[in-house]
């Protein structure tokens, strides 16, 4: 074999390489896509202790070894759902936008972060209902982590007042805001979590039901 030809052969071999570990790569990450929204389906619907490594291995459609491959255990895969919801979150309040030319009234700030809230929980319920348990078995820190998820929330938001300070009649108006928005986000995470008949079952009627109830610990002025 002649110089030229080794060198050809040696730049074929090496440029196959890259291009299978990309296939594989990318398999990896389908096989953790699917994984992952299969736990997050599981849990929502069975919760976490309830819900078995197999019962997310079948869901997924893929192998026992892409799941070890990718999570420890059940934990494992929890932690990231979790995270997943934690890092979606931090990331919706730090982009959310609000101002007087598209939103004049405040109660239309509170109707466009109740529907955002809420399309938040519905869509990782499966990380919260399996949190939600593990909190109530005593580990690790998840509730301290959702509180300061809620403090964000509501310091955003409260930076909102000087805006719309003329809409608002209550004497206190931070203190009213904060009750307001804690008020909309327990309804919100409870009718998430465990649905009641007795509110709407409209997205759009349910959110609306909540500004009302926030527009009058604001007092807000029609």
């Amino acid at each position: 074999m002649t110089a030229q030809a080794t060198t050809q052969a040696v730049t074929k071999a090496s440029t196959k390489v890259p291009k299978r570990r990309v296939v594989q790569q990318q398999r990896s990450k389908d096989s953790q896509i699917k994984l992952l929204a299969a736990a997050n389906e599981l849990f929502a619907e069975k919760g976490f202790q309830r819900t078995k490594v197999t019962d997310i291995i079948e869901r997924s459609g893929c192998s026992i070894g892409s799941f070890y491959h990718q999570f420890t255990d059940k934990h494992g895969i929890f932690e990231v759902l979790f995270q997943q919801y934690l890092d979606t979150a931090n990331s919706a309040i730090d982009t959310a936008q609000y101002s007087l030319s598209t939103e004049p009234k405040l109660s239309q700030v509170l109707y466009k972060a109740g529907k955002m809230a809420h399309q938040l929980l519905k869509t990782h319920l499966g990380a919260r209902r399996a949190a939600e348990e593990l909190v109530y078995r005593g580990e690790g820190n998840l509730k301290g982590e959702a509180y300061q998820l809620t403090d964000k929330y509501i310091a955003s938001m409260t930076h909102l007042i000087p805006l719309y300070k003329e809409q608002i009649g209550n004497i206190n108006p931070e203190a009213a805001m904060a009750n307001a928005l804690q008020m909309m986000a327990m309804v919100i995470t409870s009718q998430t979590m465990r649905p009641t008949r007795h509110l709407p079952d409209s997205e759009d009627a349910f959110i609306a039901v909540l500004v009302e109830a926030a527009g009058g610990i604001l007092d807000l002025k029609k």
